[in-house]
């Protein structure tokens, strides 16, 4: 499946005063060219260096602030930088749905090494991830548009998260 079309299919699922989080990279690049923009929601984008897996704490953040559901869009690369803070989402039961996008890449970094490096070598491939055997609970994983509505559309309904004591 294509970015473009993944960004499509979670724009029609989300609700219209969803809050949508994402970060520097290649699938914050498609969510900015074809926006998964809620018309009555935010959007969150951290961009420039230092932003990738920003998206994970933001998304948990927002969750946090306001009780609702948040959505994080986010690249392999986020996930492998800061995606092990799925935990705290899991441990306070917090409304967020999270969707890795995965091409195996740091891919914004790829095209500069063949480019500077005569393409010799990379550093920023690496082998096939399997994030979805890591999270608990049902993950959907597709690469179709069709089997992505259903799973997507079944977690639009926001619940009350209780909010951890501060004591």
């Amino acid at each position: 499946m294509l970015l473009a079309d993944a960004v499509r299919v979670i724009q029609s699922a989300l609700p219209d005063d969803a809050t949508v989080v994402s970060e520097a990279g290649n699938a914050s690049a498609a969510a900015i060219r074809h926006p998964a923009i809620p018309c009555r929601g935010h959007f969150i984008l951290a961009l420039g260096t230092g932003g990738m897996g920003h998206s994970f704490g933001a998304g948990i953040g927002a969750a946090f602030a306001t009780g609702r559901r948040s959505y994080v869009l986010s690249g392999d690369g986020g996930f492998y930088a800061h995606g092990m803070e799925v935990h705290t989402a899991v441990e306070h039961d917090l409304p967020v749905t999270f969707v890795i996008f995965n091409n195996n890449a740091h891919a914004m970094c790829v095209l500069p090494e063949q480019l500077l490096y005569a393409a010799d070598y990379t550093y920023n491939t690496f082998r096939p991830g399997r994030h979805r055997g890591r999270c608990r609970g049902h993950v959907p994983h597709t690469q179709r548009p069709r089997r992505a509505r259903p799973a997507n559309s079944a977690r639009r309904s926001p619940r009350r998260t209780p909010v951890p004591d501060r004591q």
